[in-house]
């Protein structure tokens, strides 16, 4: 999952290398492992970039999930309460919006649908 994350916030399978520490072809084999291990293609791929795909923002929210479950990740507010507010997610519409701040956005806008603690704007 770490070099998932890593690459489509590098944008490059070259610049992923190089912040994990890694070689070009690791990163590439790791990618196609996980890709065999979850049976579909992970990130649309072009020469000079790589891409999260709507099927990798799923993936990365239930993996989010899964770990805290599992306990390998810790919840920082456990306390938090929902409080009765508008909650509103913007960004500049001429940029890309960041793989993790997606993921993220992504996985609050479920939770509080499914717990329908909130519905989307319309």
């Amino acid at each position: 999952m770490t070099v998932l994350i890593t690459v489509a916030q590098c944008g490059s399978l070259s610049a992923a290398a190089g912040k994990l520490g890694l070689s070009k072809s690791t990163v590439s084999a790791q990618l196609v492992r996980l890709e065999r291990r979850i049976g579909a293609r992970r990130l649309q791929r072009s020469p000079r970039a790589v891409i999260l795909t709507e099927a990798d923002r799923a993936y990365l929210c239930q993996a989010v999930v899964d770990e805290l479950s599992a306990g390998r990740l810790v919840r920082l507010l456990p306390d938090w309460q929902v409080v009765d507010i508008p909650v509103l997610a913007v960004y500049p519409d001429n940029r890309q919006i960041a793989a993790r701040v997606r993921t993220f956005i992504d996985h609050i806008a479920r939770r509080l649908k499914r717990d329908s603690l909130v519905a989307p704007a319309a």
